[in-house]
């Protein structure tokens, strides 16, 4: 149902997720099953043609993923059309053939991911965040090579979305082209200060965190290969005007 007559094209957007897990804390960045990111297709019809060879690649206003750090989106970079049929990709890059994972072939059987509740803030308040604790020692390596700075402790507003969950958020904004917020994501707070040690391996501000960039016009913006446990967002990079209601809703997932 999702084919028209004609000429089509199959878009897909690859994450790091469990896969290519880059994170030194319990040595994920060591797995043996660690590979870059890649997909599979299953073909078989005698009305349609397809030639896997044929998909070509390019980079994604998608600069980072992190299953545990967070997602870093860049709005400015976002290519519109890009998975439509008639786009022109002739300046894309073609894909790399992968090789076929080891081991036997297994059905994935576990309950798919599904939205359950939107939540909205029952509280928006000006704050501030704790230092973390207990910092791995290799995660200051790690954070140096892929991140640029973290969440800055003084200056943010609190949204409190009045349950802990498991979930992400939809971001809505209009704001400037290039303007940077910083979501910190927490499930304690008390007062206006959000409390981040309980990420206590990491260095302060890159753990469920997420920053996004703005492209100046209407941005809207949800995290697609992570989750984080929150009851708090801290934002950081936020005018007071911006700081309203509609600016963040919590998806329960």
């Amino acid at each position: 149902e999702y084919l028209q007559k004609g000429k089509n094209a199959i878009g897909i957007q690859l994450g790091n997720g469990r896969l290519n897990n880059l994170n030194p804390v319990w040595d994920f960045d060591k797995f043996k099953c660690r590979s870059a990111p890649k997909v599979a297709f299953e073909f078989t019809s005698d009305e349609l043609s397809f030639d896997a060879e044929s998909l070509v690649c390019h980079p994604s206003a998608l600069y980072f993923d992190g299953l545990h750090e967070g997602n870093h989106y860049d709005a400015r970079l976002e290519i519109s059309g890009w998975a439509d049929a008639d786009f022109d990709d002739s300046a894309w890059t073609p894909a790399i053939s992968a090789e076929t994972p080891r081991g036997k072939t297994k059905l994935c059987t576990a309950e798919p991911i599904k939205r359950f509740e939107e939540h909205f803030p029952i509280r928006i308040a000006k704050g501030r965040l704790t230092k973390n604790r207990n910092v791995h020692a290799r995660m200051y390596e790690y954070v140096s090579r892929y991140f640029e700075d973290g969440v800055p402790t003084e200056g943010g507003y609190i949204y409190d979305f009045g349950v802990n969950m498991a979930g992400i958020i939809r971001l809505k904004i209009k704001g400037y082209a290039g303007q940077k917020i910083r979501l910190q994501y927490t499930d304690v707070a008390w007062e206006n200060t959000v409390n981040r040690t309980t990420h206590g391996c990491y260095p302060d501000g890159f753990c469920q965190t997420d920053t996004f960039i703005c492209s100046g016009g209407d941005d809207v913006f949800e995290d697609k290969f992570t989750y984080f446990g929150f009851r708090y967002v801290y934002v950081y990079g936020i005018t007071e005007e911006q700081a309203n209601e509609s600016l963040l809703t919590a998806i329960e997932i």
